[in-house]
């Protein structure tokens, strides 16, 4: 059966992407968490290496079925890739072939297995190990058929659930929703949005043989979670706003930043995309994503800080070192936040303004250089970018006098 909703932690995310003729595919996600949970922005490698922190027991046994899918295969490819912090596995990630991946709770009537793979560990050895977007719907499938989903997802309280995903790359874009060990996928000609409710009904490609035939949403979801989640009302909302967005990097920013109150005065209920709600359980978007491909490049736009109408999108290319100091990083933006809500509505409007502002900055400095013949001078205006928006938050921080 379902879920108990009276332990469960609230989990909120949306991804969409669309197809433009010119511009290729763009693809975003804003990942909502438990407001207490750090999220970490790394450039990582498919080892198991990442550090985990805070560790928590209830991930042992999913860490244990992790190492057992590990094993079986090759890795071959670093990604960019946002992760809550105890967690090996990713919310949403890039990879150095253009493969783009973002995953969504949903809840269905099926029993999770115990020692199943958690979905954002499914999706992490999927950047890893897939070179194309048809790969990557390939190796999630047989994932699922070898080790089946399950596990506790949750920071806090507990959440199980199946999963949704979008996957994308230069020129294709594919839904997947699976319910346990059932799954439907369709490649998507125009745009997608996944919230935390299915959505394919009758009209996929393809599905297991027991899914075939029928309405995979009304077959497999629990109506009682997904009320509860408002993800058909969310779902419709970014479908809605796609069918109408600027075909850019800006375009689905406006749309992960919708918020049906404003920056001075967040709506604070689950049916805004950009979230900070309060009831039935905390939770907040705590880190978000785009990712375009202009001109053969991938450049991933990431708001690593929670609540991204407060914060810049920055321009961060695949390659690179990871950062030893990521996890601090991210528990100072929890604290930066934290003040900014507590602060004057006309000091939070201010921020909203000056990361926008930023924002139009870094996009008028790195436009001119997308496929330029020198890609060194790419890469330093992007580190100049990355500069300025740390510059940022350390006088942000120091004006609402936090150290």
């Amino acid at each position: 059966m379902g879920c108990d909703t009276m332990d469960q932690e609230a989990a909120m995310c949306d991804t969409i992407a669309k197809i433009h003729q010119e511009g290729g595919v763009f693809f975003a996600k804003n990942s909502d968490r438990h407001p207490k949970e750090a999220q970490v922005l790394e450039r990582a490698s498919g080892s198991l290496d990442s550090p985990l922190e805070p560790t928590l027991e209830k991930y042992g046994l999913q860490f244990a079925a992790l190492r057992r899918a590990h094993r079986t295969l090759a890795h071959p490819y670093r990604a960019l890739i946002s992760r809550p912090s105890w967690i090996w596995g990713a919310e949403m990630g890039v990879n150095e072939q253009g493969v783009a991946i973002g995953n969504e709770a949903v809840f269905t009537r099926e029993k999770p297995k115990a020692d199943g793979l958690l979905g954002m560990d499914i999706l992490r050895l999927a950047l890893h190990n897939s070179a194309t977007a048809t790969a990557g719907v390939d190796l999630i499938l047989s994932l699922l058929d070898e080790w089946g989903q399950g596990g506790d997802g949750s920071f806090i309280g507990t959440l199980t659930y199946s999963n949704s995903f979008i996957i994308a790359d230069r020129s294709e874009l594919y839904i997947l929703e699976t319910a346990g060990t059932h799954w439907a996928v369709k490649r998507m000609v125009e745009h997608a949005s996944i919230s935390n409710a299915y959505c394919l009904t009758t009209d996929f490609d393809r599905s297991d043989e027991e899914s075939g035939g029928g309405d995979f949403s009304r077959r497999w979801a629990d109506r009682f979670m997904e009320f509860f989640s408002k993800g058909r009302f969310r779902q419709a909302t970014t479908s809605s706003l796609l069918s109408e967005a600027e075909p850019s990097w800006m375009g689905m920013r406006d749309i992960l930043l919708h918020n049906r109150g404003s920056a001075a005065k967040m709506d604070r209920s689950m049916a805004s995309i950009a979230i900070d709600a309060r009831f039935p359980k905390p939770t907040r978007t705590t880190a978000s994503m785009v990712v375009e491909y202009p001109q053969g490049q991938v450049i991933a736009w990431c708001c690593p800080a929670p609540l991204p109408l407060y914060h810049p999108f920055v321009p961060m290319l695949i390659k690179g070192k990871s950062d030893p100091q990521a996890h601090q990083q991210a528990l100072r933006r929890q604290r930066l936040t934290g003040a900014l809500l507590k602060a004057a509505p006309e000091e939070r409007e201010a921020a909203f303004r000056s990361a926008r502002k930023l924002e139009a900055r870094f996009e008028a400095r790195l436009r001119p250089l997308v496929g330029s013949q020198e890609p060194e001078k790419f890469t330093v205006a992007n580190t100049r970018c990355q500069n300025e928006a740390e510059s940022r938050e350390r006088n942000l921080a120091k004006a609402l006098s936090l150290r």
